[in-house]
Protein backbone atom coordinates (compact mmCIF):
# COMPACT_ATOMS: atom_id res chain seq x y z
CA UNK A 1 0.00 0.00 0.00
CA UNK A 2 1.38 3.34 -0.87
CA UNK A 3 1.87 5.90 2.06
CA UNK A 4 -0.56 8.56 1.83
CA UNK A 5 0.39 12.06 0.43
CA UNK A 6 -2.55 13.88 2.33
CA UNK A 7 -4.25 13.35 6.13
CA UNK A 8 -7.66 14.41 6.35
CA UNK A 9 -8.96 14.77 9.82
CA UNK A 10 -12.38 15.53 9.91
CA UNK A 11 -15.31 13.61 8.54
CA UNK A 12 -17.90 16.03 8.21
CA UNK A 13 -18.73 17.69 4.78
CA UNK A 14 -15.36 19.39 4.01
CA UNK A 15 -13.58 16.62 4.87
CA UNK A 16 -15.62 14.73 2.44
CA UNK A 17 -15.57 17.02 -0.12
CA UNK A 18 -11.67 17.44 0.29
CA UNK A 19 -11.35 13.76 0.38
CA UNK A 20 -13.85 12.98 -2.87
CA UNK A 21 -11.69 15.90 -5.19
CA UNK A 22 -8.35 14.53 -4.35
CA UNK A 23 -9.50 10.54 -4.67
CA UNK A 24 -10.48 11.66 -7.69
CA UNK A 25 -7.23 12.76 -8.94
CA UNK A 26 -5.98 9.37 -7.43
CA UNK A 27 -3.38 11.03 -5.13
CA UNK A 28 -2.89 8.92 -1.71
CA UNK A 29 -4.84 9.93 1.31
CA UNK A 30 -5.97 8.62 4.22
CA UNK A 31 -9.19 10.13 6.18
CA UNK A 32 -9.03 9.95 10.45
CA UNK A 33 -11.52 10.86 12.41
CA UNK A 34 -10.21 12.23 16.27
CA UNK A 35 -8.94 9.15 17.42
CA UNK A 36 -4.88 8.28 18.23
CA UNK A 37 -4.47 7.15 14.70
CA UNK A 38 -1.11 7.58 13.33
CA UNK A 39 -1.28 10.68 10.95
CA UNK A 40 0.86 9.23 7.96
CA UNK A 41 0.48 12.13 5.35
CA UNK A 42 3.12 15.03 4.24
CA UNK A 43 0.03 17.69 3.88
CA UNK A 44 -2.70 17.25 7.50
CA UNK A 45 -6.04 18.75 6.93
CA UNK A 46 -7.51 19.58 10.08
CA UNK A 47 -11.15 19.32 8.54
CA UNK A 48 -12.50 20.69 12.50
CA UNK A 49 -13.76 23.27 14.37
CA UNK A 50 -10.53 25.47 15.25
CA UNK A 51 -10.81 25.57 18.98
CA UNK A 52 -10.78 21.89 18.10
CA UNK A 53 -7.61 21.99 16.69
CA UNK A 54 -6.07 23.30 19.30
CA UNK A 55 -6.90 19.95 21.66
CA UNK A 56 -5.81 17.92 18.93
CA UNK A 57 -2.57 19.31 18.28
CA UNK A 58 -1.41 20.02 21.64
CA UNK A 59 -0.90 16.79 22.79
CA UNK A 60 0.62 15.02 19.64
CA UNK A 61 2.68 17.98 18.41
CA UNK A 62 5.45 15.21 17.38
CA UNK A 63 3.40 13.58 15.32
CA UNK A 64 2.79 17.12 13.00
CA UNK A 65 6.43 17.45 12.95
CA UNK A 66 7.60 17.67 9.37
CA UNK A 67 4.28 18.08 8.21
CA UNK A 68 2.52 20.92 6.85
CA UNK A 69 -0.72 21.44 8.68
CA UNK A 70 -3.41 23.23 6.41
CA UNK A 71 -5.80 24.83 8.56
CA UNK A 72 -9.01 25.36 6.75
CA UNK A 73 -11.35 26.43 9.45
CA UNK A 74 -13.50 29.71 10.24
CA UNK A 75 -13.03 30.19 13.88
CA UNK A 76 -16.84 30.79 15.07
CA UNK A 77 -18.50 31.20 17.90
CA UNK A 78 -21.72 29.54 17.21
CA UNK A 79 -23.32 31.37 20.29
CA UNK A 80 -22.89 34.82 18.83
CA UNK A 81 -21.88 34.28 15.73
CA UNK A 82 -18.58 36.19 16.20
CA UNK A 83 -14.70 35.09 15.78
CA UNK A 84 -13.47 34.27 19.34
CA UNK A 85 -10.06 36.20 17.79
CA UNK A 86 -9.42 39.29 18.52
CA UNK A 87 -10.22 41.61 14.69
CA UNK A 88 -6.33 41.35 13.96
CA UNK A 89 -6.00 37.74 14.35
CA UNK A 90 -6.54 34.76 12.29
CA UNK A 91 -6.41 31.28 13.83
CA UNK A 92 -3.30 30.30 11.27
CA UNK A 93 -1.75 32.96 13.03
CA UNK A 94 -2.76 32.09 16.71
CA UNK A 95 -1.63 28.42 15.90
CA UNK A 96 1.54 29.88 14.42
CA UNK A 97 2.18 31.12 17.91
CA UNK A 98 0.87 28.94 20.00
CA UNK A 99 2.96 26.22 18.05
CA UNK A 100 6.14 27.86 16.97
CA UNK A 101 7.44 24.39 15.54
CA UNK A 102 5.28 23.52 12.99
CA UNK A 103 4.08 24.59 9.92
CA UNK A 104 0.50 25.54 9.07
CA UNK A 105 -0.61 27.01 6.04
CA UNK A 106 -4.14 28.64 5.97
CA UNK A 107 -6.21 27.41 2.63
CA UNK A 108 -9.80 26.60 1.82
CA UNK A 109 -11.45 29.16 3.92
CA UNK A 110 -13.34 30.53 1.65
CA UNK A 111 -14.18 27.73 -0.20
CA UNK A 112 -17.21 25.17 0.96
CA UNK A 113 -18.03 21.64 0.72
CA UNK A 114 -21.00 22.90 -1.03
CA UNK A 115 -19.43 25.11 -4.01
CA UNK A 116 -19.58 24.03 -7.36
CA UNK A 117 -16.82 23.96 -10.08
CA UNK A 118 -17.39 23.73 -13.26
CA UNK A 119 -16.29 20.39 -14.98
CA UNK A 120 -12.67 21.20 -16.66
CA UNK A 121 -12.11 24.02 -14.31
CA UNK A 122 -9.81 24.53 -11.44
CA UNK A 123 -11.54 26.01 -7.71
CA UNK A 124 -9.78 28.93 -6.72
CA UNK A 125 -7.72 28.21 -3.55
CA UNK A 126 -6.43 31.04 -1.16
CA UNK A 127 -3.81 30.56 0.68
CA UNK A 128 -1.54 32.41 3.40
CA UNK A 129 1.60 31.11 5.09
CA UNK A 130 4.73 32.25 6.71
CA UNK A 131 6.64 29.13 4.87
CA UNK A 132 7.61 29.67 0.87
CA UNK A 133 8.69 26.54 0.79
CA UNK A 134 6.03 24.93 2.00
CA UNK A 135 3.61 26.74 0.04
CA UNK A 136 5.04 26.06 -3.10
CA UNK A 137 4.83 22.02 -1.93
CA UNK A 138 1.04 22.70 -1.21
CA UNK A 139 0.65 24.45 -4.69
CA UNK A 140 2.08 21.36 -6.13
CA UNK A 141 -0.37 19.34 -4.82
CA UNK A 142 -3.00 21.59 -5.75
CA UNK A 143 -2.21 21.41 -9.30
CA UNK A 144 -2.67 17.58 -9.21
CA UNK A 145 -5.86 17.81 -7.96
Amino acid sequence: MMTPTISIIGQGKMGKALAKRFNQADIPLQVLGRGQEVVQGKFVFFAVPYEDMISLIFPNQDHFANKIIIDISNPLDYQTKTSPLPPDQSASLKLAELFPNLTFIKAFNTNFSSSRVPAGETPLVLMAGNHPSAKTSFAHLLEQA
